[in-house]
């Protein structure tokens, strides 16, 4: 069978994770035109410019905190404690097969998807600031504790037998979407949604074309 030495399998590796990463990267233009694509044009501006934010406060707040809490020395399998501001890692540096600062930018990538999901569940009632706040808070703790249970090696997640997390489904999405009901719960329907009679009002998007584009 085709074999190749650990080094050849270190780079193949490292360029996959870093073509994954970017790959992913390039969703969220795709949830920029998705969310305003399904807004009104009034708040295309506001939208826009969430998901702007969410890339850029989510990568540099997991950089300063959440990386060393998500892949950091173990404590009880719950909570990682160094590598914050990734010290501790070099241009060499290994983890899970790959270039250590590839896959740190990979899963800050990751970490802002998990983020940008609030967004669109949140389209439209939520103050700018506010949802900035919600950014750093899940970058620092929410999705870093709860992902070091599942993909660290040493979470306790990831040690019950059985347990498999596909594709981020519950690292990403499972918590992402969690966060996006509560905060759902918390701001209610968007004013003129509902009549005081009950009757449901559409509000449709303004740019179909835009939605159809984010989509694909």
């Amino acid at each position: 069978g085709l074999t190749m030495d650990s080094t050849t399998l270190y780079y193949l590796n490292t360029l996959w994770v870093l073509v994954g990463a970017i790959l992913v990267f390039i969703m969220h233009a795709g949830f920029s035109m998705v969310e305003v694509g399904m807004s009104r044009a009034k708040n295309a501006a506001n939208i826009a410019m969430k998901n702007v934010m969410t890339v850029a406060i989510g990568v540099v707040v997991y950089y300063l905190v959440g990386y060393g809490l998500m892949f950091g020395e173990d404590v009880g399998g719950i909570i990682g404690t160094s590598q914050f501001c990734l010290i501790g890692l070099s241009t060499s540096a290994e983890v899970a097969g790959v270039n250590g600062f590839v896959y740190f930018f990979f899963e800050g990538i990751f970490c802002a998807t998990c983020a940008t999901i609030v967004s669109g569940a949140m389209a439209e009632r939520t103050n700018f600031y506010a949802y900035l706040f919600f950014c750093a808070v899940a970058a620092a703790f929410i999705y870093p504790i709860m992902g070091y249970w599942i993909w660290s090696a040493d979470g306790w997640l990831n040690s019950v037998v059985g347990f498999h997390d596909y594709a981020g489904g519950l690292a990403v999405h499972g918590i992402g979407g969690t966060c996006a009901l509560v905060g759902a719960k918390m701001v209610g329907a968007r004013r003129g949604k509902y009549g005081k009679d009950g009757k449901i009002y559409a509000i449709p998007g303004h740019n179909l074309i835009y939605a159809t584009l984010g989509v694909l």
